[in-house]
């Protein structure tokens, strides 16, 4: 996912978990503030993947 994405999810994950985000940002050395800018900068050093179901009718990976 790109920092664009990145953001939204910590963004909802730190709305949602908030005490589990704090240590979650604090284990990976990022001490984040309440502030956007902190925020984004933390979101655009992570790499992370979305898993999307394939839809039923995509047949493209059958053999």
């Amino acid at each position: 996912m790109g920092p664009q994405e990145n953001y939204a999810v910590i963004t909802d994950y730190e709305l949602h978990h908030p005490l589990a985000f704090q240590i979650f940002a604090k284990v990976f050395g990022y001490p984040v503030d309440k502030t956007e800018a902190m925020r984004r900068e933390f979101a655009s050093s992570l790499r992370l993947v979305a898993f999307c179901p394939r839809d039923v009718g995509d047949r493209s990976g059958a053999k």
